[in-house]
């Protein structure tokens, strides 16, 4: 092998030298040499250079290559798995997290859904027990109507006996009108006089006088007691004698109060000045303008109540009784429905007023009961 001159082989050596620092400062090898000790090495190793001795230094260069080759392989397999080996984690951890979410998911769902059975249970409850109220309700309704209308059915019976005994007394005072009138003729004498006609004792058989004790209402009685009168044909002093025999507990102090010597005009006078609703007039209209039907009362009771108090507030004015009668009674309706469908009915009369009220009345609850039984098929599984 030719032997290379002096200046070719320091360039080499220098080339190795500079070769060697930049892979050391690369790989961390050994602290490289400055320009000086360069220098001074390559005078110190002297002029003469075997030309072998590059050869030593680029295969210690190109093992030491290959070894930080190796190593960075190695590092770079280590980093790999090191990431890989992360992200393995991370994708285990992101799959727990999400099963947690999923399992936490299924049992919010199963709770609210659990709540959701519990509060359907708890309205089904409610919706039974509130449609078991309607029916018991309309179960009431219906028995007042029920009863209203036997009361109704009652009260026209007993008009019509009242209408019947009213009739056989004035069949009975026409009978005895004309048997006077019979025996008047009988007692003609035939030049056209007549006799004397002796007056007859008085007698009190017949209609017997009910009782009056001072709790009952003067205004009643006094009615009854006059009917009574004409239904006997009795005078006036036949009379005193009958009231004073039915005077009793309270209303005999009016008797004791008089004295003896009282006419039948003067114990009437007394006794409607004590038990009278004349004086009384102006209280009773007071009292209508605030009473209305109360909620214990159905219609008919209040038709009822409502009559007596107008009859008592208008007994000195009679042509203005009828016409209040309705008016209060519409006025004081509780149902305002009913109120105003009867108003709109511009009755005359109490009676046809009531009979209006009542059949708006059965509609309303008919109308509610068949509401109430679709709600209940509707709601009840």
């Amino acid at each position: 092998m030719p032997i290379l001159p002096k200046e070719e082989t320091e360039g080499v050596r220098t080339r190795s030298q500079r070769q060697q620092e930049t892979d050391q400062r690369r790989f961390g090898g050994a602290t490289p040499q400055t320009s000086e000790g360069q220098q001074l090495a390559t005078e110190t190793a002297g002029p003469s250079v075997a030309p072998t001795s590059a050869a030593p230094d680029l295969g210690a260069l190109m093992a030491m290559l290959q070894e930080q080759l190796q190593r960075g392989r190695e590092e770079q397999a280590r980093l790999l798995k090191e990431q890989q080996e992360e992200q393995a984690r991370q994708q285990v951890e992101q799959a727990r997290r999400l099963e947690e979410q999923l399992r936490d998911g299924q049992e919010e769902q199963a709770r609210r859904l659990e709540e959701q059975m519990l509060l359907t249970k708890d309205l089904h409850a409610t919706f039974g027990k509130e449609i078991k109220e309607v029916k018991d309700r309309v179960a009431q309704h219906d028995n007042r109507l029920s009863e209203a209308e036997t009361q109704i059915v009652k009260a026209e019976n007993r008009i019509e006996k009242a209408e019947t005994r009213i009739d056989q007394v004035n069949n009975r005072v026409d009978n005895v009108v004309a048997d006077m009138k019979k025996s008047l003729n009988d007692l003609k004498l035939g030049d056209g006089t007549t006799a004397p006609v002796v007056a007859a004792a008085p007698s009190l058989r017949g209609f017997k006088v009910p009782p009056f004790d001072g709790t009952s209402s003067w205004s009643a009685y006094k009615i009854q007691f006059e009917a009574v009168m004409e239904a006997n044909g009795w005078n006036k002093s036949q009379a005193m004698t009958a009231l004073t025999l039915g005077l009793r507990d309270q209303a005999l102090t009016v008797l004791e109060a008089l004295g003896k010597k009282v006419t039948y005009e003067q114990l009437l006078e007394a006794l409607e000045a004590r038990y009278g609703d004349a004086h009384l007039e102006h209280v009773f209209r007071a009292q209508l303008k605030d009473r209305v039907q109360r909620s214990n009362e159905n219609l008919q009771q209040w038709a009822l109540e409502v009559e007596k108090m107008v009859r008592k507030a208008y007994q000195s004015v009679p042509a203005l009784i009828e016409g209040n009668l309705v008016q209060t009674f519409i006025d004081g309706i509780r149902d305002l429905e009913v109120r105003a469908a009867v108003r709109l009915g511009h009755h005359d009369t109490l009676k046809n007023a009531l009979a209006h009220a009542l059949e708006v009345e059965a509609v309303r609850q008919d109308h509610r009961s068949h509401r109430v039984r679709e709600v209940a098929a509707a709601t009840l599984p």
